[in-house]
């Protein structure tokens, strides 16, 4: 079942004043760089999108995958570095449909950051 990790593009950056697209940030575009091709060989495709709504900080990010709980993470000040990325959605992927992630899970520089757990959606 493939998993996806959502990370926020625009996060912290500013609008221009000329009303144009905001710019994408450079720590969404590393971490996307350092680890969609590793990821996808996990079957964990790595995703830049353009809003998860916490447009104040510096990044945010996201887990989603059919069958399991949706998570949404924002970094308040330092961004968690790529192995601690790595970690988390090597460990979300692995766990079985309806499962949910508790913090326990979570690389220690993640475990205060998240935001929202939303359930799966039920079975059609």
């Amino acid at each position: 079942m493939p998993t996806t990790l959502y990370l926020c593009r625009i996060c912290g950056q500013p609008k221009p004043a000329d009303g144009s697209a905001k710019p994408t940030n450079p720590n969404a575009q590393a971490l996307y760089n350092e680890l969609h091709e590793p990821l996808a060989a996990q079957g964990v495709q790595v995703v830049l999108t353009d809003c998860l709504s916490v447009c104040t900080q510096p990044l945010a990010w996201g887990l989603q995958a059919k069958g399991k709980h949706a998570f949404t993470f924002a970094a308040k000040d330092d961004i968690p570095c790529a192995a601690d990325f790595m970690a988390l959605a090597q460990t979300y992927h692995a766990l079985p449909a309806g499962e949910k992630m508790g913090k326990a899970l979570m690389p220690p520089s993640m475990k205060g950051l998240l935001i929202s757990r939303l359930p799966p959606l039920p079975p059609s």
